[in-house]
């Protein structure tokens, strides 16, 4: 079958979603900007002529672009759209689905965002919830990339839509296969914080006071993520004043080969996620309950052990190689645990790989059979 993929910003979603519905049978049609297809190109290197793109250019607008998805899906007689990422002009793409007669399944990543919008009759926000209001509405398939937070989306969307859970991420040995298992002989634990620098995704606060209470371990922390904004300058400035401690990034964007470098290299992956947090204006959402975590799919792909608050939801498929923890006194104790008996961390490295074969490509598909194969009886 001929697949239509839309994304805007998530590029570790979108691999998986190139990986799982390159079958050899499927014909795929990539709709994104030029910058997703530039870091995209980061992973797929050669494979890019393997698909067919059609770029969103910088000065294109979303109406024009929206026209030029209709007309492909048309002309290529695309029998399935999927739109993986809508983050603005929900109007126009609701316009969009409504006109195409293909099958599409729009993936949410804030339900609450996406499907309980703030009513106001200031102009921008009013058409924001017009749009939001019309792209639920016209739209019968959604997806959720974490299982955590399927029943909140089936509960929004309601009975009558079919909500999917395909994982934001894979386990490919290739990506695994440096992996650090000799911990008896390391003289520091390597713990890290991935993610865009973001006061209102992760605690850096957390971070930084977990750092001042084990000054004295043997561990040193990587913030493994970018930033161009106010916020993220804020956080780099803190982060200066643990430099025997911190690593840290300076760039817009982490490229893609030293974050797999880092994260191949880690030893625990750490998520001191804000669980309840406003990104979409006022209104709130919770980590692992109505709001997925890219970070979920980090220690996925790169089969990683890792450190969580135990107020957040994880996947019952994971949890054997994650340790929660009630507050930062807790963390510090376990910490020192695990410098103290490394076979500790060994086990949970061990685990994190057996967990995320539960993530390859076959499971997957098996587990959405059929559609990635064919639309038939779908």
């Amino acid at each position: 079958m001929n697949v239509g993929i839309q994304e805007v910003e998530h590029v570790e979603n979108l691999y998986t979603l190139i990986r799982l519905f390159d079958t050899g049978h499927n014909r795929v049609f990539l709709f994104v900007p030029r910058t997703t297809y530039l870091q995209i190109e980061q992973i797929l290197h050669g494979e890019m002529c393997r698909y067919h793109w059609i770029l969103h250019e910088e000065g294109d607008s979303t109406w024009a672009y929206c026209n030029r998805i209709l007309r492909t899906v048309q002309q290529e007689e695309i029998s399935l759209l999927y739109l993986n990422t809508i983050s603005k002009h929900h109007l126009f793409f609701a316009f969009l689905v409504f006109r195409l007669s293909c099958k599409v399944i729009l993936t949410v990543h804030d339900v609450n965002c996406l499907f309980r919008p703030t009513f106001s009759l200031r102009p921008r926000l009013l058409i924001q919830y017009i749009g939001k209001k019309a792209l639920t509405g016209v739209v019968k398939e959604f997806n959720t990339i974490s299982m955590t937070v399927e029943p909140a989306l089936h509960l929004a969307a309601g009975a009558n839509k079919k909500v999917w859970v395909i994982p934001g991420g894979l386990f490919e040995e290739t990506t695994a296969e440096e992996a650090v298992t000799a911990f008896s002989s390391m003289d520091i634990i390597h713990i890290v914080v991935p993610g865009t620098l973001d006061a209102k995704r992760r605690n850096y606060e957390a971070v930084f006071e977990l750092l001042n209470q084990v000054k004295k371990m043997p561990i040193k922390m990587t913030l493994l993520g970018g930033g161009s904004d106010e916020v993220a300058d804020l956080i780099r400035n803190h982060a200066s004043e643990f430099s025997n401690q911190l690593v840290f990034y300076k760039e817009a964007t982490v490229p893609q080969a030293e974050f797999d470098k880092v994260m191949k290299q880690a030893h625990l992956i750490w998520m001191p996620l804000a669980i309840h947090t406003r990104i979409c204006g006022s209104i709130p959402e919770i980590y692992g309950k109505t709001k997925s975590s890219g970070i979920i799919f980090d220690i996925v792909r790169y089969a990683r052990p890792f450190l969580y608050p135990a107020e957040l939801s994880i996947p019952d498929l994971l949890k054997s190689s994650g340790i929660g923890y009630s507050s930062l006194d807790e963390l510090k104790v376990i910490l020192a645990d695990l410098v103290q008996k490394p076979e500790i961390l060994l086990k949970l490295l061990q685990l994190a790989k057996e967990n995320s074969t539960h993530f390859t490509i076959d499971k997957i598909r098996q587990a959405n059979y059929p559609l990635f194969e064919t639309m038939d009886s779908i």
